[in-house]
């Protein structure tokens, strides 16, 4: 087998119900500008969509200059489809990307560079949320992250060679090492939110080091439906489960009874800036301040909630099957 013949990077897009947005999402793949002559491939699972994605994915196989194969599975969730995609990927490398993104040109290559450079398993590369039907305003820090933005990331990654260990990706723009699926596991199809977070802190209690690529850039499109307080209160009330989940498994319940009792210091102290915001009439900071409250709330629920549940053992998903 010749170097030609080596798939380097496998990018894995999981879908459901968004054919309008697939096209420019696989455009932005198919113009990428990877390193030197090596190759990679792209695999589209389809998680049982009811639109026309079916035909949309073959128009984009048909038309792609980059190999492009369709897998479709039975709805069962994006751990799920994520794990199909694992599965089937030939690649030395798995790059995750989401249905409703953009990546930039160098994207692939700054996360297999970052990868090499450093000797990481995993690579985190930047996301940055973009709002596409309305107006643009300047959205609260906590609004920005719990959207997906993670430029706070290039912060706690210093300028170091090494891998970063404090750095936890999501799958919205995160590459890792094929092979370290076979120690890790796939994704918990258990887990209605947070399966991304939760496969990377399993992989680094496993000793994966994980670095991140700040050129290594994501689009994030943001429709105006996602700015509302009832769908930015769920998402903070998941994520803020998802993480105290997360903790106990890394520290136990003294870590989550400490972090609660910071929550709780944090509502305390956003209380009277959640009135400041409300009283100018300042919604963007009025809307930050309440979701940053929330999810405080819901991670302290948690918490009480793990004093009375015995902890579960972890479960790494389903039998690892390659399809190489």
């Amino acid at each position: 087998m010749s170097r030609f013949d080596v798939i380097t990077a496998t990018v894995v897009l999981c879908t459901y119900n968004r054919a309008v947005l697939l096209g420019q999402a696989v455009a932005s793949l198919v113009r990428q500008r990877f390193q030197d002559e090596r190759r990679f491939e792209i695999v589209i699972v389809d998680d049982g969509s009811t639109d026309s994605t079916p035909d949309v994915i073959r128009e984009l196989a048909v038309q792609s200059p980059v190999p492009l194969r369709y897998v479709r599975v039975q709805h069962g969730g994006v751990a799920a489809a994520r794990n199909a995609g694992v599965r089937h990927a030939r690649g030395e490398w798995i790059a995750f990307f989401d249905d409703d993104q953009e990546a930039e040109e160098g994207w692939l290559s700054a996360l297999v560079g970052r990868a090499e450079e450093t000797g990481a398993d995993c690579v985190a590369g930047l996301i940055r949320v973009v709002q596409i039907d309305l107006p643009h305003r300047r959205l609260d820090p906590t609004v920005l992250k719990l959207l997906g933005d993670n430029n706070f990331m290039a912060t706690e990654a210093t300028a170091s060679q090494k891998p970063v260990s404090k750095v936890v990706p999501g799958t919205g723009n995160a590459l890792a090492r094929a092979r370290l699926f076979k120690r890790v596991g796939l994704f918990n199809i258990n887990l209605a939110y947070g399966e991304d977070a939760e496969w990377f802190r399993r992989a680094r209690r496993k000793g994966a080091g994980i670095a991140f690529a700040q050129n290594a850039v994501i689009r994030h499109l943001i429709p105006s439906g996602r700015l509302t307080s009832s769908y930015l209160f769920s998402v903070a009330a998941q994520g803020a489960a998802s993480r105290a989940m997360d903790d106990r498994k890394d520290g136990g319940i003294g870590a989550i009874l400490k972090t609660s009792v910071l929550r709780l210091g944090h509502i305390l102290l956003s209380l009277p800036r959640l009135a400041l915001a409300c009283s100018t009439g300042d919604h963007d900071a009025t809307l930050g301040r309440a979701c940053s409250i929330r999810y405080s709330l819901a991670y302290i629920r948690a918490t009480v909630r793990a004093l009375s549940v015995r902890q579960q053992p972890e479960n790494p998903s389903a039998d690892f099957a390659t399809h190489r």
